[in-house]
Order: C-alpha cells, then sequence, then structure tokens
C-alpha cells in the first residue's frame, strides 16, 4: 500500500498536511495545544477517516504505521484528540486502535492521546 503525502514542511521537517492510502485519509499539522517553544517537536493527527465499505482492511492501519516511521525519523511527538465521529464508533475502540501504534492517553477531557517518538537505531 502505498501512502500519498499532499502538504508542506512543517517547523520541523515533518510534512504537514494530508496523507491517504486509497480510501483511507487523515491530516498532520502543526500542534497548538502545546507550548510555541516546543512546537517545532509536536505534530497533531486530525480527521483519520475509512470509507465505510473499506474498513477493517487494514487501509488505516497502513497509513498510521507511516506517519509513526515519519515521525520517528523526525523525531516529532505526535497527538491525536480521540473522538468518534459516527455513532457505531465506541471510544473504547478508537483508544484500542491507537495504542498499538504506541498512543497513551494524556488527557481526558477532551481525550487526547499522546505517542513519543521512538528513537532510530543506525
Amino acid at each position: 500500500m502505498d501512502v500519498i503525502i499532499d502538504g508542506m514542511n512543517g517547523m520541523n521537517g515533518m510534512i504537514s498536511g494530508e496523507r491517504s492510502n486509497g480510501p483511507a485519509t487523515l491530516i498532520v499539522c502543526d500542534s497548538f495545544v502545546v507550548a510555541p517553544r516546543f512546537r517545532d517537536r509536536f505534530r497533531e493527527i486530525i480527521n483519520v477517516y475509512v470509507d465505510p465499505e473499506h474498513r477493517r482492511k487494514g487501509h488505516a492501519t497502513a497509513l498510521l504505521e507511516s506517519v509513526c516511521r515519519e515521525a520517528d525519523c523526525e523525531q516529532t511527538v505526535l497527538m491525536i484528540e480521540c473522538r468518534p465521529v459516527e455513532d457505531n464508533i465506541l471510544l473504547s475502540d478508537l483508544m484500542c486502535f491507537y495504542e498499538q501504534f504506541g498512543f497513551s492517553t494524556i488527557q481526558s477531557d477532551p481525550l487526547l492521546m499522546a505517542r513519543p517518538f521512538v528513537p532510530i537505531k543506525h
């Protein structure tokens, strides 16, 4: 699965903008939930979406794996506000999905999850 990046360089080199993998899309953007002096090492993931007929086929997983690899290379912490936008998606299911990529809850209301970068071994 090829991930397509449509965006521009962020403050530290990680590209901000839309990512897509087939029917799965998300947006990576500069984070404004952290103090300005730390923003060069933080990005937010927003608008994660997969067309309903294509869910549970690995598209979102491949897309998030790609974004996490990029964040690791750029030594960038990823953040995401975890909230279902459809009634048939449970918050607990979303949390479990993001946890498999290393995200953990850092705030409960609204539910905010973060993923520290994993240093790349050379």
